[in-house]
C-alpha cells in the first residue's frame, strides 16, 4: 500500500467515525469539519471545464451562503464512502452522479491536470483541466 492509498483510508475512515451530516434545503451541512456542501440538482447535472468549475463556485449563491469555493482534493474525499459503490458517497447527499468531479488541487506533476475524485467508486485521480466534469462546490460554515 503506498502512502497516498494509506491516508485516502485513514481520512475515508476518521470522516466515517467523527462526521456529523445533516441536511438542510440545498446544502449538507457537516459540523465536525465546519463545511457546507452544495446539494441541489446542479450538483449531478452541471459538468464544465475546470476555469468554469472554479468560476461557478465562486459565482454561487445558495441557502443564504455566499463565499463558495471548489473543494480542494482532501476536502471532496472527505465525503466519500469507501463502504458504497455507484454511487461512493454518504447517504445524506441526494444530488449525486456516480461519476467524476473537480477538486481546486492541481496535479504538480502534469500542470495540465487537476486532482479529482470519482464518485462511482471513491476513487481519485487526475484529470485534464480541458475535460468536462462535474462539480460540488463548499462553504466553510465559519463566514456568510
Amino acid at each position: 500500500m503506498n502512502i497516498k492509498t494509506f491516508f485516502t483510508i485513514l481520512l475515508s475512515l476518521s470522516v466515517f467515525l467523527f462526521s456529523n451530516l445533516t441536511r438542510n434545503n440545498n446544502t449538507v451541512i457537516d459540523s465536525k469539519t465546519n463545511l457546507i456542501w452544495q446539494d441541489n440538482i446542479d450538483s449531478k447535472k452541471k459538468n464544465v471545464k475546470w476555469a468554469n468549475a472554479v468560476r461557478y463556485c465562486k459565482d454561487l449563491r445558495l441557502d443564504g451562503y455566499t463565499n463558495w469555493k471548489l473543494p480542494n482534493i482532501i476536502e471532496l474525499l472527505s465525503i466519500v464512502d469507501k463502504s458504497k459503490y455507484n454511487p461512493a458517497i454518504y447517504s445524506t447527499f441526494k444530488n449525486v452522479s456516480p461519476l467524476y468531479y473537480w477538486s481546486s488541487s492541481p496535479y504538480v506533476s502534469n500542470p495540465i491536470n487537476s486532482w479529482g475524485v470519482d464518485f462511482g467508486t471513491g476513487n481519485d485521480g487526475a484529470y485534464n483541466k480541458s475535460h468536462s466534469i462535474y462539480i460540488r462546490c463548499v462553504h466553510s460554515n465559519d463566514k456568510k
